[in-house]
């Protein structure tokens, strides 16, 4: 399970960047968006707990729609939808190491 879990977080961390990259590079306004979005994050996890999850999901919901548009729009592209359909196995993934974890009673 640690080995699924490890390479879950590392495919999505990998086809996160090249999603923000690719992003940053044909569209400034999302590549921008996204990268401020993630400072804001962590600032936000300094100063208070509360602030930053109530911060954390709202930045995640407008990271997910703006990175969403941009695959929309750029979905010819080889480097965008095969990131796109990493992402979105991995998240399938993550579900179900999630949904293994709740059964086993560890989380």
């Amino acid at each position: 399970m640690s080995w699924m879990l490890a390479l879950v977080v590392c495919g999505s961390a990998a086809s996160w960047l090249v999603l923000v990259l690719q992003a940053f590079f044909h569209d400034k306004r999302i590549g921008f968006a996204c990268a401020f979005g993630g400072a804001a994050a962590a600032l936000a996890m300094a100063i208070s707990e509360t602030l930053s999850h109530a911060l954390l999901w709202t930045l995640l919901a407008v990271n997910l729609l703006l990175i969403g548009w941009f695959v929309w729009q750029q979905a010819r592209r080889p480097v965008v939808y095969i990131s796109a359909a990493v992402l979105l196995l991995n998240a399938v993934g993550a579900g179900w190491i999630w949904w293994r974890l709740l059964r086993a009673g560890i989380v």
